[in-house]
């Protein structure tokens, strides 16, 4: 008697478990994701971290970085995804005598008077990995800059629908993650180029107050010299192209500096390091007027060490009939002295 009641008992335990284990596949056949316990969940079916980026393919490398991006979704599960941080920008200029349409998402901004500020500005809304146009007037009583809400609509008002205007210039800023000018330089580079005076017929901007915003400023109008009056941070750009007549303005300023004006190098693969000033290799040969880093790209292509440059502005690479020297070392170990030269090693950037 006790037996057939156990069995009973056991038959009654396995109907119940069959009839829920069926429920249970029902469940799981109508859900998304595995559970960790095997069955599919309804609820999160949200991604979860993978352990290593190596091998993603979500983001564009040469624009962007991935990272992995932990949420909390609306039913309170622990989610994650790989997003793309747009690189910091190269800036250029997009179209000379062109204007961005004015629309709901595209105005001008009010408040902003210079270049620098503007382009500042368009970065903080240039947040996506797709290439942001934005809109700058160079004025002497103070620029004006107009910038879309988004890459997209950029395109569109900047881009698309661009208008005809002499005054304004529309600027492209593209996410670059090898040679992005404004990551590497930050801002136009200048040096000095003549002391106590200034261009001839430079208008003053000023609105402009810093050396930098009025490289910045003079960047923006395609010119490649700019003066600086330090006593009164006051910034004048020439009207003609490259300020040649300069010897000829006016003189004996004490706080006025002409500067010349361009964007620093980007160093991609290699540069010199500079080994000696006022020495040259024994045995050389010039291959023209370059760059630090074209010598240097140059010495690299055919497996040179070392080069040097000529008053900073001619490369020479230590060869004979083309073909470079068997003993390389003579650019050290038998220098020669010479004050238009500086020696240089080739270097990884």
């Amino acid at each position: 008697m006790l037996r057939a009641h156990v069995c009973i008992c056991v038959l009654r335990f396995l109907v119940f478990l069959d009839r829920f284990l069926l429920h249970r596949s029902r469940l799981c056949i109508s859900s998304i994701i595995l559970s960790p316990t095997g069955c599919f969940s309804d609820v999160c079916d949200c991604n979860t971290c993978p352990e290593s980026l190596e091998d993603d393919n979500t983001c564009d490398l040469a624009r962007s970085t991935p990272y992995l991006d932990s949420y909390t979704d609306e039913n309170s599960c622990e989610c994650c995804q790989v997003s793309c941080q747009p690189c910091t920008p190269n800036l250029s200029i997009y179209q000379e005598g062109s204007r961005c349409a004015a629309t709901d998402d595209t105005a001008t901004v009010e408040g902003i008077s210079t270049f620098e500020a503007c382009v500042a500005e368009a970065q903080s809304r240039a947040t996506s990995t797709e290439d942001y146009f934005f809109g700058y007037k160079a004025d002497a009583t103070g620029g004006k800059c107009r910038l879309p809400a988004d890459a997209t609509s950029s395109q569109t008002d900047c881009v698309d629908n661009a208008q005809d205007f002499d005054a304004w210039t529309v600027y492209q800023l593209t996410p670059d993650c090898v040679a992005s000018n404004l990551a590497a330089c930050g801002s136009p580079d200048h040096t000095q180029y003549k002391k106590k005076r200034m261009c001839p017929g430079a208008v003053k901007y000023a609105d402009v107050e810093s050396e930098y915003a009025c490289a910045f400023e003079a960047w923006s109008m395609g010119k490649t010299r700019f003066g600086f009056f330090s006593k009164k941070s006051h910034c004048y750009i020439p009207q003609d192209d490259d300020c040649e007549s300069v010897e000829d303005a006016t003189a004996n300023k004490k706080k006025w500096v002409v500067y010349d004006l361009e964007w620093c190098e980007i160093c991609t693969t290699v540069t010199g390091e500079l080994k000696q000033e006022g020495a040259k290799c024994k045995k050389q040969e010039e291959q023209g007027s370059k760059s630090l880093i074209e010598c240097a790209e140059l010495a690299n292509e055919i497996g040179a060490s070392y080069f040097s440059m000529k008053n900073g502005e001619s490369c020479w690479l230590p060869t004979e009939n083309g073909v470079l020297t068997k003993d390389e070392k003579q650019c050290i170990t038998k220098q020669v002295g010479s004050t238009k030269f500086n020696l240089f090693e080739v270097v990884d950037c």
